[in-house]
């Protein structure tokens, strides 16, 4: 088999992609890409707003700038035709798939949102590599970048490019890696 062969076998797959959008653009690229036949997926926070007497509640995208696709090689072109998509999120050159498991996490984060999220008893330090065992966020992998008070942590998670802020007890993961 050619390379190109190969590349394609191992695309036709379905598997989920982060796509960059345009500020303010995520709903209507979403909407966009679910005309199209494109699965994707926002994750949305809910966020109370007041102006002046009167109040709402609003849906914000939970990563500005930032949704999901599902698409293999034959529509991996498509995602980038749609209005307010810009581009694919990409390390070392390379767009990132990200796994089915982190996907569901989002979605169990989405729906959990105002929850606390129960995590361990262990030291936790800027810098460690941590798993989540137990919780929405299981099987999560990331690593500690910030640290405020004992129960709050911002967590960078490279595969979804983005750092997540949690309020967390400390109880359910184990540190793969400590920090030196």
């Amino acid at each position: 088999m050619t390379t190109e062969t190969n590349r394609r076998a191992g695309l036709s797959v379905p598997q989920w992609y982060a796509v960059y959008t345009r500020s303010r653009a995520e709903k209507k690229a979403a909407d966009e890409l679910l005309r199209k036949g494109i699965e994707c997926y926002l994750p949305i926070r809910k966020v109370r707003k007041t102006w002046g007497k009167r109040s709402r509640v609003v849906d914000f995208p939970l990563i500005s700038c930032y949704l999901f696709v599902r698409v293999d090689y034959r529509r991996y072109y498509d995602a980038l035709m749609v209005s307010g998509v810009m581009w694919y999120v990409c390390f070392n050159g390379q767009p990132t798939t990200i796994p089915d498991q982190q996907i569901r996490s989002l979605k169990l984060i989405e729906e959990k949102m105002n929850e606390w999220i129960v995590v361990t008893s262990e030291r936790i330090d800027k810098g460690d590599l941590i798993e989540v065992s137990e919780g929405p966020l299981k099987g999560f992998r990331g690593e500690v970048v910030r640290i405020k008070g004992e129960s709050h942590f911002v967590i960078r998670f490279r595969t979804l490019g983005c750092c997540i802020h949690a309020s967390q007890d400390v109880l359910d993961f184990r540190i793969v890696e400590k920090s030196i």
